[in-house]
């Protein structure tokens, strides 16, 4: 079922390549097992990466419902910057980020006239892409358009570990074996690590002309 989703995030990456050619958009398909993410797009040479989360039908209650649980362990804001959702009946597409979200999400239809739930056109991936492109930002929803009821069910993400920065390599193998967990694929590196696909190629080349031949 993920390939639906998976499917609908490449196709709207078109249209919005489309609509920006200025912003010089690059999508970004893992091939690889194993990543914390699903796709990735380059925007103006910065990387946003996506879990994509699809469900096929309504719930019974009429609303599009999406488990954001991962099959092991937890989603962690330094490898993931956006959730993307994709329903099949309603062949509805959004966008959330982490802190938007509890473990469950229930997004209704805009056709559904009631206070204090979250709406579709909310999450409107489009519109909120165009935002992020725009102002390079998207504006948090939780607690400025949904009432109380609303934010019941919301539940920040747990404090973090403060992470050790990533020092440059020594030798040329040092880099290798840092980029080796993303089969030596810059963009998934950069990602995944946050540092600049530049620095990472700085590094490579200072340490390949510093190595003996």
């Amino acid at each position: 079922m993920g390939a639906l989703g998976e499917a609908q995030i490449r196709k709207l990456t078109i249209i919005l390549r489309q609509d920006f050619p200025e912003a010089k958009i690059e999508p970004m398909c893992p091939d690889m097992e194993g990543l914390p993410f699903d796709y990735a797009i380059r925007i103006r040479g910065n990387t946003y990466v996506f879990q994509v989360k699809t469900t096929e039908h309504l719930q019974d209650g009429g609303c599009m419902s999406f488990d954001i649980r991962p099959s092991s362990g937890s989603y962690e804001k330094d490898n993931i910057d956006f959730l993307f959702f994709y329903c099949k009946d309603e062949d509805w597409s959004g966008l959330a980020m982490l802190s938007e979200c509890p473990q469950r999400v229930n997004i209704w239809p805009s056709r559904i006239r009631s206070r204090g739930i979250r709406k579709s056109d909310q999450f409107d991936f489009l519109l909120r892409m165009r935002e992020l492109i725009e102002t390079g930002t998207v504006k948090q929803l939780i607690g400025q358009e949904e009432d109380a009821d609303t934010q019941a069910d919301f539940v920040p993400p747990p404090m973090e570990a403060k992470k050790e920065p990533v020092r440059k390599p020594e030798s040329f193998n040092e880099w290798l074996e840092l980029l080796e967990p993303y089969g030596l694929n810059l963009f998934i590196a950069e990602a995944c690590l946050g540092i600049p696909r530049s620095v990472l190629e700085g590094w490579r080349d200072d340490l390949l002309s510093a190595d003996p031949a």
